[in-house]
């Protein structure tokens, strides 16, 4: 190695001794040190994440589960347990989303006939339930505002039966470029990617009151996907927060303006923070009276769950639904 670290010295090694086989943690810790967050972000985390805050925030530190979405266009749930088990692997339904396989054993699934033939896309089972609340059928326009490589994407897709049309956009051509094997090896053919310069690109004027529906996967500190991410926590700062919250902001103004009237607009985060979540819909609410939160016995009462409260708003975090942190909510255009 060009850079290797520098041998242990005789005190350190005399620490390490002294620590085999004893418990890393104690109860006399500090809880940020023992739950291991940066603790600018302590005062919000407790009230985002409420009482059960310190098992949340621990559950945030355990292994994620590996969880695949079926392709329904291509194949059933049950088909797609049975072919997996045929090769082999040990997997079983996910308890929430219909359509997810979850692995029981971290194997390499990706050589897998299955996966060949489109029949699933790795997937975690929130973010299959966020998709899921999208209310798109065969036939509509449908905007992915954030699409980046095309999980929710693809998503969509299989829901509107491959008819309609989704266009997916991004800053980020190498994030699209990225969808395109996805969206052949999954036999998707209706959806029309493009890149833009930003959330004011002039090109997003040409689409003004035109779509049935427009998602927003907005770009976010990423606080629920810590167990997939651990050091995402750390490099993301406090004044990074202030950022992220301005952008989504004016993602949120910039994407509003493509809803037509009666369509939807379904704001999503892989967050756990009220700043990036309930606060800045509120805000937005405040500012768009053409806007209100759909009904949601109306849009979801297909698909109950104990996390979504009766405003509208869904909360997923792995300590209650064994889950990454998600928060989505559904707003509806005036007619």
């Amino acid at each position: 190695m060009r850079f290797p670290p520098h041998k242990l010295s005789a005190d350190e090694v005399a620490f390490a001794k002294a620590l085999e086989g004893k418990e890393v943690l104690h109860e006399e810790m500090p809880d940020h040190v023992r739950l291991n967050y940066p603790l600018w972000m302590e005062e919000e985390l407790r009230a985002s994440l409420g009482e059960t805050w310190k098992e949340e925030l621990a559950a945030l530190n355990k292994e994620a589960s590996v969880d695949l979405r079926t392709n329904t266009l291509l194949v059933t749930r049950d088909a797609l347990i049975a072919a997996l088990r045929e090769e082999q692997y040990e997997v079983e339904p996910t308890p929430l989303s219909p359509i997810g396989v979850r692995m029981k054993t971290r194997t390499p699934i990706f050589t897998s006939a299955c996966f060949k033939r489109g029949w699933f896309e790795m997937q975690d089972e929130g973010s299959q339930i966020v998709a899921l609340l999208a209310p798109v059928k065969p036939g509509d326009k449908v905007i992915d505002f954030c699409a980046g490589a095309g999980g929710k994407t693809l998503a969509l897709a299989a829901q509107m039966q491959n008819k309609g049309r989704i266009l997916a956009w991004d800053t980020s051509q190498k994030r699209l470029d990225q969808m395109k094997p996805r969206l052949a090896r999954a036999k998707v053919d209706n959806v029309q990617r493009h890149t833009i310069a930003s959330e004011n690109d002039p090109f997003i004027k040409r689409h003004k009151d035109s779509a049935h529906m427009v998602i927003i996967d907005a770009p976010c500190s990423g606080s629920g996907t810590w167990r997939r991410n651990p050091d995402l926590k750390w490099r993301f700062r406090e004044t990074d927060l202030e950022v992220i919250c301005a952008m989504q902001h004016r993602i949120l103004e910039s994407a509003s303006r493509l809803v037509k009237r009666g369509g939807h607009l379904l704001y999503v985060t892989c967050s756990l923070l009220q700043s990036e979540n309930d606060k800045a819909i509120a805000v937005f609410l405040t500012q768009h009276e053409n806007f209100l939160v759909a009904d949601r016995e109306k849009i979801w009462s297909n698909f109950p769950h104990q996390t979504m409260r009766q405003d509208g708003v869904l909360r997923l975090t792995p300590h209650q639904d064994g889950t990454d942190g998600f928060f989505a909510t559904l707003l509806h255009r005036r007619e």
